[in-house]
């Protein structure tokens, strides 16, 4: 008996694996892209949007900021409650927070203004920082 095979199946089954290939090499990437997406979204930065005036003139309600996060370390909840790598924010630094006075989970955004055992006061409405006033100025939003 002799095969009967339609004239150009050959070419036609090669274009059809060619085809899966390049389906399952498209697919491959894109899920290692996704994947790696995540992974940098978690670890390293996180978008949030500013949602009060607290820190007008600079960061106004409704601005996106882009957050930072290994410098504070990566949290493990699974291995235990502390964050590996972690350091203690700088002053002028944001950081961003669950507001504890907040019922529902929100975030807040603010400046860090002081250090563990600095002493803050406020005098005739400026800042006094360890017996020395800051020098900051009142300028307001347009």
């Amino acid at each position: 008996m002799s095969s009967s095979k339609k004239p150009g199946a050959s070419w036609l089954e090669s274009r059809a694996n060619d085809f899966r290939h390049l389906i399952r090499d498209y697919s491959e990437h894109l899920v290692l892209a996704v994947i790696a997406a995540l992974l940098v979204r978690m670890f390293v930065v996180s978008a949030y949007v500013a949602r009060s005036d607290s820190m007008i003139p600079t960061i106004e309600a409704g601005d996106f900021v882009l957050g930072y996060r290994l410098p504070f370390g990566i949290s493990m909840p699974v291995f235990s409650s502390a964050r590996w790598g972690a350091r203690v924010p700088r002053r002028g630094e944001l950081v961003v927070f669950n507001c504890a006075e907040e019922k529902r989970e929100r975030l807040c955004l603010k400046r860090v203004i002081g250090l563990p055992g600095d002493r803050l006061e406020m005098v005739n409405q400026r800042l006094k920082i360890n017996d020395h006033f800051c020098k900051y100025s009142h300028e307001k939003a347009l």
